[in-house]
């Protein structure tokens, strides 16, 4: 969803490179942040292991857990604004590439199991991944969802005329449930990719996007934009801290549910805090995060 999202409004972007030019500063910038917001669970966590494999991490993979988006958003930007205005890539041609690397990805995410009777597959397998280190990235991952949000922008004019019902998306989100219990079945328990993924993503978009509305909705969508970025950039930050405060007290684990309800009711909290304190004139630098 962010990714289609960020593509469905980076549509109007990808003709001008300084638009383009300046929306990767901004990711680049806010990246970078959260980075240095988050030093401290790195080295605790040793994400750092030595200078060399951080700095190949920082670029290509991501420094931190979710912080792999701000990476692999910059990646979708540059690639797609490669495809659309150097390649001149027409948008049949751009939905079958990118169809094709997001089947590519998930074969070498979720079912690398497969492989383990092919030796060249194998080696390929080794060599990418100890580069790397997942194919949930910007280009496997990023650009295809990426790449369909601004297709969906881009031929919206026609999209709207028609209506997209809740039993349809309901339908691929049962069968995505199933495939993740039939892939953790197999024995594979990396699901970050599933191939329904892609339906349930694309049929929640449409049906949450050219849904009817009434009123003037600017003001709520403004707010949720800042608040949506704080709560991305701040819940593996709330995560951690919570999880060292319980283990301080005496709490060794908290039940996954309540654990989820805190870090969702902190993180909000801590969001709508900060951009309440960027409104006032002493902690405007505060803005910076969103």
């Amino acid at each position: 969803m962010f990714f289609i999202a960020s593509g469905f409004f980076f549509e109007s972007k990808v003709k001008s490179w300084e638009k383009v030019s300046a929306y990767i500063k901004r990711l680049f910038c806010l990246y970078f942040i959260y980075t240095i917001i988050y030093m401290p669970q790195i080295i605790l966590e040793n994400y750092t292991e030595n200078g060399q494999v951080f700095i190949r991490r920082f670029f290509l993979k991501g420094s931190y857990k979710q912080l792999w988006f701000f990476v692999g958003l910059i990646t979708a930007s540059l690639l797609l604004y490669f495809l659309v205005n150097k390649l001149k890539v027409d948008d049949g041609k751009l939905l079958l590439f990118v169809s094709c690397l997001y089947i590519i990805g998930v074969l070498g995410n979720t079912y690398t199991q497969f492989f383990s009777n092919m030796p060249m597959f194998q080696k390929i397998l080794k060599i990418y991944f100890e580069n790397f280190e997942t194919t949930r990235n910007g280009l496997f991952f990023g650009l295809p969802f990426f790449s369909i949000g601004y297709l969906i922008k881009k031929y919206s004019y026609k999209i709207h005329k028609h209506s997209y019902g809740i039993w349809l998306l309901v339908f691929f989100c049962v069968m995505v449930v199933e495939t993740g219990y039939s892939v953790k079945k197999w024995g594979m328990f990396d699901r970050d990719m599933m191939f329904l993924l892609l339906p349930v993503a694309v049929c929640l978009f449409l049906f949450i996007s050219f849904k009817n509305g009434k009123g003037n909705h600017s003001v709520i969508a403004l707010k949720s934009r800042k608040v949506s970025t704080l709560i991305f950039g701040f819940h593996c930050f709330v995560g951690f801290w919570l999880d060292m405060v319980c283990r301080k007290i005496g709490i060794k684990h908290l039940q996954s549910l309540q654990r989820y309800i805190m870090i969702v009711m902190l993180t909000i909290i801590l969001s709508f805090l900060i951009i309440k304190l960027s409104e006032m004139r002493k902690f405007t630098w505060l803005q910076y995060l969103y």
